[in-house]
């Protein structure tokens, strides 16, 4: 989940740690905020992207996984922060585009709250996308 600040990202940990209690209270990794200030957080990217590590299975965070960040089996992407840069909008996305048959991932969803997929929308380049409102 990328998120507007280091404050929202540790709210939203909060927040989808309350709502998955049973999965944490198996595991305090299952939801991690990593961001620059969490000592923490800043050592699980690599546990993140490794198709053979189970946790964390959900991270928040606000910039330091935008890029250089290969998250091989990542099925979602939830946007809920303002993003004004086609670069880094790609960048973003880009987490969630990469197939992975050996650990079916098949496909990915994105979450966008903000509506930057509509600020950068390129059909001709990515094709047309599948929307669905709720």
């Amino acid at each position: 989940m990328f998120c507007v600040d280091i404050d929202h990202a540790e709210r939203m940990r909060t927040a989808l740690a309350k709502h998955n209690a049973d999965l944490v209270a198996d595991n305090h990794k299952y939801v991690m905020q990593i961001t620059g200030d969490n000592d923490e957080g800043k050592r699980e990217p690599v546990n993140f992207i490794n198709p053979e590590e189970k946790y964390p299975v959900i991270a928040t965070t606000s910039e330091l996984m935008t890029t250089g960040v290969d998250a091989q089996t990542c099925k979602v992407i939830v946007l809920d922060s303002n993003i004004n840069s086609m670069t880094k909008f790609k960048q973003i996305i880009g987490r969630g585009t990469r197939i992975n048959e050996e650990y079916g991932k098949l496909y990915f969803t994105i979450l966008d709250f903000r509506n930057a997929t509509d600020l950068f929308a390129d059909p001709q380049f990515d094709g047309e996308p599948i929307r669905i409102f709720i």
